[in-house]
């Protein structure tokens, strides 16, 4: 109890979404798996396209990629 108490620690202490499940493994995959969807949907999101983005948003981001040297 002791070590399983550490990881919630340290997992609390991260930037990283994350859940705790129990049960057997059935109950386990069905408690993780809309979470796990609903994470691998949002990295896979696609951002604004700039063109519906404001002016000077589109404005701010061409001089950052033209000061890296981005084409």
């Amino acid at each position: 109890h002791a070590m399983q108490q550490r990881f919630r620690d340290v997992l609390a202490a991260q930037p990283v979404p994350w859940i705790e499940v129990a049960g057997d493994v059935d109950a386990r995959v069905r408690a993780a798996l809309p979470a796990i969807t609903a994470e691998v949907a949002r990295a896979q999101a696609f951002a604004v396209p700039l063109e519906a983005r404001p002016m000077a948003e589109q404005e701010a981001l061409h001089r950052g990629r033209t000061a890296t040297g981005a084409a």
